[in-house]
């Protein structure tokens, strides 16, 4: 999906407050010019993707399969775990939550690994091998979201959410100060700050006034 589509998905959820966003994995490939290859997929990988498909297909409703980490996996997880943790409580609200989700997506990459790898090794455990392949796989997703989020241009803050901030920090700010400071009319300086005080922050639904409602030149 091209990244414009994206953002206009994640724009109209409310995306990166909600958490709607750190809930995705992200793939964020660079793309060079590509040269013609004739060449076609060599046989011996198209027989390793079937029988890779085949032993997953062997696991059929009737399967009980159950799993736990080894060992070595755990421990694996376990320093995966802190250095999210790290990262965590030294992040935002949005990378916070990023780092958060990380931690149990990991898992469920390894999973999804150790099915994948069935046809290969046939273990109750998932591997060491498993954790690593998932935690660099997770390293990747991560760093693609930091690559999409640079692509999204900053909100543009309005001068009426300004204005409002005022009268939130400063209740008793005055009127006819902050009105010749932006270059607003009084009435619509005190218009916000009623905002403001109704609704906490001036954003109800039934208050839709702008400035041209009071002959000013927009905000």
């Amino acid at each position: 999906m091209q990244p414009s589509v994206l953002e206009g998905i994640f724009q109209r959820n409310n995306g990166e407050t909600s958490g709607f966003m750190q809930r995705f994995l992200f793939l964020f490939p660079e793309f060079p010019e590509r040269k013609y290859n004739p060449q076609s997929v060599d046989t011996n990988i198209l027989q390793m993707y079937n029988n890779l498909i085949n032993s997953i297909l062997d696991l059929n409703e009737d399967t009980t399969f159950e799993t736990t980490l080894s060992p070595d996996a755990e421990e694996r997880y376990k320093e995966y775990f802190s250095q999210c943790e790290k990262s965590r409580m030294r992040s935002d609200d949005f990378w916070a939550s990023v780092y958060s989700k990380a931690e149990i997506q990991v898992l469920r990459i390894a999973l999804t690994v150790k099915l994948a790898r069935l046809a290969e090794i046939k273990s109750a455990f998932v591997e060491v091998e498993d954790i690593e392949c998932a935690v660099e796989m997770m390293e990747y997703f991560i760093q693609s979201l930091r690559k999409f989020k640079a692509t999204i241009p900053k909100p543009k803050i309005r001068t009426s959410d300004l204005i409002r901030g005022i009268f939130m920090e400063n209740p008793q700010a005055n009127q006819s100060e902050v009105a010749r400071m932006f270059g607003f009319s009084r009435p619509y300086v005190n218009k916000l700050a009623k905002s403001v005080r109704l609704t906490g922050y001036g954003y109800s639904s039934t208050q839709t006034f702008t400035a041209n409602d009071y002959g000013e030149n927009g905000v």
